[in-house]
């Protein structure tokens, strides 16, 4: 009687709880999926950029940020090149490329202050600081005129 209550006990546990004993799909997942699962949407400029900056994976994120890259100027979508740039910055930054990603950052900024869209800009900006913080440059002070 013992065994069989202790082993309802166990399935009981199983029923309620089954959800933490699988794998959940993430965000990402479910983009990757809308990615492959529809050739439509392989061209989406908001979904290439959504996967490319959730992904946590440098080579998986310049993939998926390149495809941005390339679809975006074929597009002819300056806001969408912006943010391709700052992406792949970040993905060379990562990689511990610093000239590439200060190049990278350096077109975002610029097509960041084009578009007139100043918090791009300031991101842009912040990372290229972070860049030359992780390399060593030194930074540049400026003395206040008095």
């Amino acid at each position: 009687m013992r065994i069989l209550k202790t082993a309802l006990i166990c399935v009981i546990f199983l029923l309620i709880y089954e959800d933490g004993f699988s794998q959940a799909l993430t965000t990402l997942d479910s983009l990757k999926t809308i990615f492959w699962s529809h050739p439509s949407q392989q061209t989406n400029l908001e979904l290439l950029y959504e996967i490319g900056s959730n992904e946590l994976e440098p080579d998986s994120a310049a993939k998926y940020s390149n495809l941005l890259l390339e679809e975006a100027i074929r597009k002819a979508d300056d806001k969408y090149v912006q943010r391709a740039n700052h992406l792949l910055g970040a993905v060379y930054r990562l990689r511990g490329d610093y000239e590439k990603s200060l190049e990278f950052y350096f077109k975002s900024v610029n097509l960041a202050a084009k578009l007139e869209d100043f918090n791009a800009s300031a991101m842009s900006n912040i990372e290229i600081g972070n860049v030359y913080s992780k390399n060593g440059f030194p930074v540049i002070r400026i003395k206040k005129r008095t």
